[in-house]
């Protein structure tokens, strides 16, 4: 990581601080102005994951043979954490370990290096650090908060007065100061451009300057804070301590009015003043109590190593701060003759409280003194342990008698004196050195006494404690034992019923199955016996209807042999009731044949199989299948998975004309963007943000499936749109607000090329000509949110409504996602009723605006950098049938999804050799030119 690091700038804004009560939030006042470090602009800054959860530091994770195993392979003791220095060893020695091992050693060194952020030699703690087993786990923890706290906790505890270093992710603090400082970030923080996210990642810093301090109070413009909802601003904590005034700051920055500014006024109570000489600088502390503030000499605050010196104030009334020039009031060094009574009437205060203090300990010493006196028998002391102050009698000065004399005679009588009282004087010091060497006698004595009876106490303590520890021991092993007899005991239950259960499952399964395949066997045969009845009768009936016919025929002509004697005498025909007469044969035909085409229709129904494919010949794609569909695939939806693994040999090919770029072996930061090697390895590295013409790109690869294999998709009546609609339209939205309308709400200005879109003419590469209301019901679409997030758009237009899917929801607060839709809420229904054919399909729709909602359940999240391809992702799963999202949508599976969709726009976009032919061929596909 190039990142400059500037400690001088850190310094200056830590020195800024406010005193506040809680323990995870830092403020600093720049100016007038109060600036907020908390967990929400760690969260903010560095993108990483800042949830709450209980046992924070302590997660539960049991040590297994696996854990020992790769502990062992690292050169760490089970019961530690890896260092610094241990991890880059095993780096070294790597290369033969499995993908997962290395990985794991890989977020180790993340972990050491950022969260723990300690020397080299200092070893992480390992219950954290054995989360590491569980990958999943280990990339969905908060390591966000965990280093938070680590920074804070590591802050907490400095002195700034004197040279410090500080444990944790301390760039962060950079980039904060850069990110609460515009002005300051651009002209220090050498900004990168494109402003990539997390915005830890958008600045490559710089050293310290001594004109840092100077530049932190000429900022004008202020960031004082991420805002959130009033709920949230607030995180939650373990132990953390409530502070009236932090909550009050930030009731305050909510509730003032949009002109309101922060001013020196706000801070009078609180005792902020401005020391007079230029040699210092005022450092802004906010206190509860006190209406004092901190002077720090300029020169300590420009060496962090010497220690700061700390003065009060005096409490001048406002704008009765003493003028420097007069001589009356302060003398030449800045100091009133007043403020220094009172400077040397605190100093004796102090002085006589620290004597008062050594007084009681010595009186309290005195008194373990008789007690060890009195057992130890010491007796007949001339002086007693109560005397702790020595006293000496003063001697009695000799004065001249009045009425002397002579000189001579008050001359000697002086030198007599004289030697008289430089005698008593070596005597009294032979008494005091004496006395003095007695004392120190009684004084070893009496502390030799007291480490013997202290060794005696300790030797009895220890004692004490060793029995209480071998009971403990003993217990201890005696639970254990008992305990682990229990749990196996319950283990073996545990599984016994277990095993009960999955029998009594699998056998209620057996009898289900068998009950219903006899259920489907007998309902099988009682179909086929009724088809063969129904057969049965209709061939019987045929049977006798002709042995009737052939009968009546022999009959008839035997008859006609007959001579026709009764036909001469017979004048009247007479008709028999019980033989049929025309009608009837006719209705009997009828119902016979009726009854024939209802039995073959059963006959061949149960007769012929159910044709279906073989597993060779069932193949989503047509194009690239060597067989022929015997039957054609009427399944919509799902033709193909979404998440499938890439293909080597696609892969392969993808890098070997990457190879023929001729930047490829220049630096990631010099290439240009529209280069080959730059292009592929966006799009192929995680967490990079994926520019415009990638969107775009894989927009046209949905484009060309879907006109291709309409089927893959679960309706044919959606589009995909690329990121030039949703952009022109936002920002066109202005002039077709200001635009007035007709009498009929009509006649306003759209974006240039909105009939185009409307028609399906454009892109003139796949054009669909389908019509918006007409053909087209859905639409989906991506949407740039100030150039550095990505989500996606879902327009139904038969329930005028828009769906959102965001992967970072707290990146666009709801507000901020108002101001997105409104031009789509609408628009959208104004160019259908505009741009309808006739007053019929006008009716159909109406000028009032859709309207919205942002999904949250269900909806896969990322991390910041990913969003382009998730919005891409949410569009092709939602379009294909995939709903709900499937679990292979996740940050887990994100470098082979990015693997994949390099070289499906490689190989499938037509006529794509490279990102030089691709800019005049975006050209083309330009949906406004």
């Amino acid at each position: 990581m190039d990142f400059g690091w500037a400690s001088r700038l850190v310094h200056y804004m830590l020195c800024f601080q406010l005193n506040i009560k809680k323990k995870y939030e830092l403020w600093s006042l720049v100016g007038a102005d109060p600036v907020r470090f908390s967990l929400i602009e760690f969260e903010q800054l560095t993108g990483l994951n800042c949830e709450y959860i209980e046992h924070l530091e302590n997660p539960r994770c049991e040590v297994t043979n696996e854990m020992a195993s790769f502990w062992e392979r690292i050169g760490v003791s089970v019961d530690a954490g890896p260092s610094s220095e241990q991890i880059i060893r095993a780096l070294k020695r790597c290369q033969e370990w499995s993908r997962d091992d290395r990985m794991r050693l890989g977020y180790l060194a993340i972990f050491s290096g950022f969260i723990e952020g300690r020397k080299y030699s200092c070893a992480t703690r390992a219950s954290l650090a054995r989360l590491v087993m569980d990958l999943e786990r280990f990339e969905n923890y908060p390591w966000g908060r965990v280093a938070f706290k680590v920074l804070m906790d590591s802050l907490r505890a400095k002195d700034f007065t004197k040279s410090y270093t500080v444990d944790g992710f301390i760039q962060v603090l950079q980039v904060w100061i850069y990110h609460a400082l515009p002005e300051l970030g651009a002209n220090y923080g050498n900004p990168l451009p494109n402003r990539p996210s997390p915005p830890l990642l958008a600045f490559k810093g710089g050293k310290g300057r001594k004109c840092f301090k100077d530049a932190i109070s000429r900022q004008t413009r202020v960031i004082n804070y991420v805002e959130r909802n009033i709920e949230e601003m607030f995180p939650k904590w373990d132990n953390d301590r409530e502070d009236v005034t932090v909550e009050n700051i930030i009731q305050v920055m909510f509730n003032a009015p949009p002109n309101w500014k922060w001013t020196m006024n706000c801070w009078e109570d609180e005792g902020i003043y401005q020391w007079t000489n230029p040699k210092t600088h005022v450092v802004y502390v906010k206190e509860e109590s006190s209406a004092k503030s901190l002077v720090v000499r300029e020169e300590d605050m420009e060496r962090p190593s010497k220690r700061a010196r700390i003065e009060d104030i005096p409490d001048y009334p406002s704008g009765a701060i003493p003028d420097a020039r007069s001589e009356a009031s302060i003398p030449v060094s800045g100091v009133d003759k007043a403020y220094i009574k009172k400077c040397f009437k605190d100093l004796t205060d102090v002085m006589r409280d620290g004597f008062g203090t050594c007084l009681k300990e010595m009186k309290l010493l005195g008194n373990r003194m008789d007690v060890v006196e009195k057992k130890l028998g010491i007796t007949g002391k001339e002086s007693s342990s109560h005397d702790l102050q020595q006293t000496t009698s003063s001697l009695p000065k000799r004065r001249l008698e009045h009425g002397s004399e002579s000189v001579n005679g008050a001359k000697a009588r002086q030198d007599e004196e004289r030697s008289s009282s430089k005698a008593l004087s070596v005597e009294a010091k032979e008494k005091e050195v004496k006395e003095g060497k007695e004392e120190l006698k009684e004084k070893e004595l009496k502390e030799k006494a007291n480490k013997g009876l202290e060794k005696a106490l300790a030797k009895a303590k220890e004692a004490k404690a060793n029995e209480a520890k071998a009971n403990e021991a003993k217990a201890k092993e005696a639970k254990p034992k008992e305990a682990k007899a229990k749990e196996k005991e319950a283990k073996a239950k545990e599984k016994e019923a277990k095993a009960k259960e999955k029998e009594e499952k699998e056998e209620k399964e057996a009898k289900e199955k068998e009950e219903k395949e006899k259920e489907e066997k007998e309902a099988k045969e009682k179909e086929e016996k009724e088809a063969k009845l129904a057969a049965e009768d209709w061939l019987g009936e045929a049977k006798l209807e002709e042995e009737a016919k052939a009968k009546e025929a022999v009959e008839s002509a035997d008859k006609a042999k007959e001579p026709d004697e009764s036909a001469a005498e017979a004048s009247v025909v007479l008709m028999d009731k019980d033989e049929d007469t025309v009608s009837d044969v006719k209705m009997q035909e009828a119902r016979r044949l009726a009854k024939k085409d209802s039995a073959l229709a059963a006959i061949r129904g149960r007769s012929e199989r159910d044709r279906k494919l073989a597993p060779s010949q069932q193949s989503p794609f047509h194009g690239n299948s060597t067989t022929k569909l015997i039957i054609p695939n009427t399944k919509v939806g799902r033709g193909y998975d979404p998440f499938a693994l890439p293909d080597k040999q696609l892969t392969k090919a993808l890098m070997d004309h990457v190879k023929k770029d001729p930047n490829l072996r220049k630096s990631f930061d010099r290439k240009p963007k529209l280069c080959l090697s730059y292009w592929y390895q966006v799009i192929r590295t995680p967490l990079a943000w994926l520019m415009d013409t990638h969107m775009d790109a894989y927009i046209n690869v949905l484009r060309l499936r879907q006109r291709n294999n309409p089927n893959h998709f679960r309706s044919e009546r959606i589009c995909f749109l690329d990121h030039l609609f949703s952009r022109m339209w936002r920002d066109k939205y202005g002039e077709f607000k200001s635009s007035e309308p007709d009498h009929n709400g009509l006649g306003r200005r759209l974006p240039g090329g909105s009939w185009d879109l409307y028609a399906g003419i454009v892109p003139t590469f796949c054009a669909s000509n389908k019509t918006w209301g007409v053909d087209i019901d859905e639409i989906y679409a991506p949407v740039n949110f100030q150039n550095d997030h990505w989500i996606a758009i879902w327009i139904s237009i038969p329930k005028r409504h828009i769906v959102v899917w965001d992967s970072i929801v707290k990146h666009i607060s709801k507000a901020q996602l108002d101001e997105i839709m409104e031009p789509f809420l609408t628009m959208v229904p104004y160019l259908l009723v505009e741009c309808a054919s006739t007053d019929e399909e006008r009716i159909k729709y109406s000028l009032e605006p859709f309207t919205y909602e942002r999904q949250t359940v269900g909806v896969p999240q990322c991390i910041a950098g990913d969003c382009g391809v998730y919005a891409l992702k949410y569009m092709e799963c939602h379009a294909l049938g995939y709903t709900p999202f499937p679990a292979a949508f996740c940050e887990k599976n994100v470098k082979q999804i990015r693997e994949k969709m390099a070289h499906d726009i490689f190989h499938e976009t037509p006529g794509f050799e490279g990102i030089e032919d691709k800019t005049s061929y975006y050209n083309d596909l330009d949906t406004y030119g």
